[in-house]
């Protein structure tokens, strides 16, 4: 929601070298289209991060002790 934002950073790894992608700031439960480009290697790890996780129960006392982010619903690899 606007009055609590998730914050996401993309990274890539590749060997012993990591590189900040882009970082978003998400507001809304609609859609997000993110495109990022990658460095063209065999093996390369990209993380997903969401540094302000946070459990239903600790941001209102509800029962859900899970700690939740996003949700990630499609990866298309071109």
């Amino acid at each position: 929601s606007n009055s609590r934002p998730v914050h996401v950073i993309f990274t890539r790894v590749f060997g012993d070298d990591s590189e900040k992608l882009t970082n978003i700031s998400v507001t809304s439960s609609n859609i997000q289209t993110i495109t990022l480009s990658l460095g063209g290697r065999k093996r390369e790890t990209l993380t997903v991060n969401i540094p302000e996780a946070i459990s239903p129960q600790d941001l209102n006392g509800g029962d859900d002790s899970r700690v939740l982010g996003i949700a990630l619903r499609t990866i298309d690899i071109k």
